[in-house]
């Protein structure tokens, strides 16, 4: 997908439908969650190029004003919490990284056809995310069942330090700590606003913008631990990588094993894709009846696909 623009309009397509249908879904199960976006985003930008553009411009627009406000957050919940004592106290000095992102294209696209709205009325674009790393030493600091209740404690005390800052949007506060996923995914997630102050006066100032729009703007919040941020996006090969440091021999060579075998396989199933033409001749046909679709230069779209993509 990454070097997609070498293959024919048929090939792109069938490349992106399969991961579409197959590939992105599965990284979703597995909770690969930097893959699958990556995944889903650029087959949605082979699919749908015009829509994936005007989604694209209309974010880039807001950019200026989305950087400024995902700056002072992360800036403000790296400072409120790295001095609050009982962050400290429970997970150690420097245990706290905040960090920033946006939706994907792919996901906006999908909140823009299941919520029915125009674009201009989507507010939770942003999400700030509060990554706990409990520090030697610390309560929350090892593997049995006092540290782990000590991480989750610090992760709710982040939270109730978070929406001081932030107000929470009612209805929309998710406990997967307390409540963890079937598929072991734990998290504490709220979408919230920001609260009424003096700040937003100087930022919507100095931005040029609507009070107003900062003021509509969401947050998607989502705080956890180190190792629980590990399974989450990476799933939990990489979990149990962090667990173990990479220091066991036997989960080394097993991981090395694991993406040999998933290259191996990657690279036999588009082998047939990597020539010049694909095989679509049913049983019986002769090799020279080759479908007109192969003449169709590569760099260009897609006749079928054309037809069902819009500007949102």
């Amino acid at each position: 997908l990454r070097n997609i623009e070498g293959y024919r309009p048929y090939q792109r397509s069938i490349l992106a439908l399969e991961t579409m249908q197959l590939y992105a879904p599965m990284a979703h199960a597995l909770r690969v969650e930097g893959v699958r976006e990556e995944l889903e985003d650029r087959a949605f930008e082979v699919l749908f190029p015009s829509t994936y553009n005007t989604l694209s411009s209309w974010i880039r627009s807001r950019s200026d004003a989305h950087e400024e406000v995902l700056m002072r957050s992360v800036l403000h919940l790296t400072q409120l919490l790295g001095r609050d004592e009982e962050v400290v106290r429970l997970a150690g000095e420097k245990a706290v990284t905040v960090s920033a992102r946006r939706k994907s294209l792919y996901s906006t696209m999908r909140k823009l056809i299941s919520d029915n709205r125009p674009k201009e009325q989507v507010h939770d674009l942003l999400g700030l995310r509060i990554i706990i790393t409990p520090q030697p030493g610390s309560p929350a600091f090892g593997e049995d069942d006092d540290a782990a209740q000590a991480a989750v404690a610090a992760c709710y005390r982040a939270q109730d330090l978070a929406h001081s800052h932030w107000e929470p949007t009612p209805g929309r506060t998710k406990d997967y700590l307390a409540n963890p996923k079937a598929n072991g995914y734990r998290s504490l997630h709220s979408t919230c606003t920001p609260r009424s102050s003096d700040d937003l006066d100087q930022m919507a100032l100095e931005l040029g913008i609507d009070r107003k729009e900062l003021e509509n703007t969401q947050l998607e919040l989502q705080i956890r631990t180190a190792a629980m941020n590990a399974r989450a996006e990476y799933g939990a090969a990489s979990h149990a990588a962090y667990k173990s440091g990479m220091s066991d021999p036997g989960s080394v060579a097993n991981l090395q094993a694991l993406l040999e075998s998933a290259e191996q396989e990657a690279a036999e199933r588009y082998t047939m894709l990597s020539g010049d033409r694909l095989n679509l001749l049913p049983e019986g046909k002769e090799e020279g009846e080759i479908m007109d679709v192969q003449n169709q230069p590569a760099g260009g779209s897609d006749r079928l696909w054309s037809q069902f993509d819009k500007n949102m």
